[in-house]
């Protein structure tokens, strides 16, 4: 593309960084600014590569534990576009910390925030899982031991039980997280064994919920459990 893009970067970045902050109220809104910036950022990241993320990380820095709801899911929503693009080595050294502070956005106060933290998990689960530690791991699907408060509860868990669009998005993060199993299939066990039964409950359970046809919720709920099932040890 001649670079154009790579060019255009620095300016362009920025303004669609803002832009992401110009999101809808109406939580039934699928295209807005900031939907529409988010699907720009992440093209820009796939041409661009490693460049984008010195662009975009002190976006995420200073505004992700913002007061403002808008920053921090604006935050969000750009660490989670431009997961793909730049190699594992460059955003490595961001991933501990980033995924701590997904975890802690899925106990968001704002659906909208919760909502776009619990898609960034999913693109984690998808692109970078391996970058996430067992404390992590445990921080997001520990299942509920008898007498223990809701807060123990991992947060994909707890989402799947969440507003419709909140768990329609673990749902796709859990189907993500399955999917990494295929290559253990065949083994006497994988990551996914202890927690095979809460987890095929909680998907269950969401099936059954009765506002399970907004945001198109019963579809992946279905999708997520039917791979939870084929990649079982």
């Amino acid at each position: 593309n001649h670079r154009f893009v790579a060019g255009a970067s620095p300016t362009l970045v920025g303004l669609l960084l803002e832009a992401l902050c110009r999101q809808s109220d109406d939580t039934e809104d699928d295209w807005n600014v900031a939907v529409a910036s988010a699907s720009c950022l992440a093209n820009v990241a796939r041409c661009v590569g490693d460049d984008v993320v010195g662009l975009v990380f002190p976006f995420i820095e200073q505004h992700i534990r913002s007061a403002d709801w808008h920053r921090r899911e604006a935050a969000s929503n750009a660490f989670g576009s431009i997961l793909e693009g730049p190699s594992e080595a460059t955003l490595g050294r961001f991933m501990p910390q980033a995924i701590d502070l997904m975890i802690g956005h899925m106990r968001d106060p704002v659906v909208h925030v919760k909502d776009t933290a619990a898609w960034a998990i999913g693109r984690i689960c998808e692109l970078h899982i391996r970058n996430s530690s067992q404390p992590q791991w445990v921080a997001m699907t520990k299942p509920l031991a008898p007498g223990e408060s809701d807060e123990a509860e991992g947060v994909l868990l707890a989402g799947l039980k969440d507003a419709p669009r909140v768990a329609n998005n673990v749902c796709v993060a859990l189907h993500n997280l399955a999917e990494h199993c295929e290559e253990t299939r065949d083994e006497p066990t994988n990551v996914l064994s202890p927690l095979f039964i809460p987890l095929a409950q909680a998907l269950l359970a969401c099936t059954e919920r009765p506002d399970a046809t907004e945001s198109n919720l019963r579809c992946p709920a279905y999708a997520s459990l039917t791979t939870t099932l084929t990649h079982p040890a």
